[in-house]
């Protein structure tokens, strides 16, 4: 099963109510095709790691699927591991590109500046986004999505609450939600 199949499957219908933002499916496709150009602008490649800090939002699916679709892999980084952990996870990971959104406001960029001192990555707190969508190749894939699908027992146009961190288990409840065509409000944990 393609990315793109996942996303098409039911263009009008919402995927994603965050906050006061509801997404389509077909919104959520246009999204990650910018979001992917975007990526691909910042130098983004097929094979490259992209770590990802940020709390749940719409933002994160998009990068998440936006890396799928270049080929690339996201290396999820919970916002509520110690700075030890989240270098520890840099380190071994390989990532080039690290995506910071700061989970409260009181984290200041110089702290992650430090945090990633000497690690060969680009970092950027401003999301990549073009204005020119990125078309769709043929080598992305939905990931564990197929996996999901046969393993989770959700209800066709049902309603599913992620109030997990998408990093772990909140990410393949998503999966999961969207395999079946359920709507997901997403929760910032």
């Amino acid at each position: 099963m393609l990315l793109t199949d996942l996303l098409r499957q039911a263009p009008t219908h919402p995927v994603i109510t965050f906050q006061d933002e509801r997404v389509t499916y077909a919104g959520l496709l246009r999204r990650v095709e910018r979001r992917a150009a975007g990526l691909r602008e910042w130098g983004v490649e097929a094979g490259d790691r992209v770590a990802l800090h940020m709390p749940n939002r719409v933002e994160w699916i998009e990068v998440w699927f936006a890396t799928a679709w270049l080929d690339a892999s996201l290396v999820p980084l919970d916002t509520r591991w110690s700075d030890a952990e989240v270098r520890a996870a840099l380190e071994r990971s390989g990532a080039r590109w690290l995506v910071w959104n700061p989970s409260t406001p009181a984290e200041h960029p110089a702290r992650v500046h430090v945090l990633v001192r000497d690690l060969a990555l680009t970092l950027t707190q401003e999301l990549p986004y073009a204005e020119e969508p990125l078309p769709s190749a043929e080598t992305e894939r939905a990931g564990n999505a197929e996996l999901v699908r046969e393993a989770r027992a959700l209800l066709v146009d049902g309603t599913v609450l992620v109030a997990d961190p998408l990093s772990g288990r909140g990410g393949l409840a998503f999966l999961a939600a969207l395999a079946h065509g359920a709507d997901v409000v997403l929760a910032d944990p």
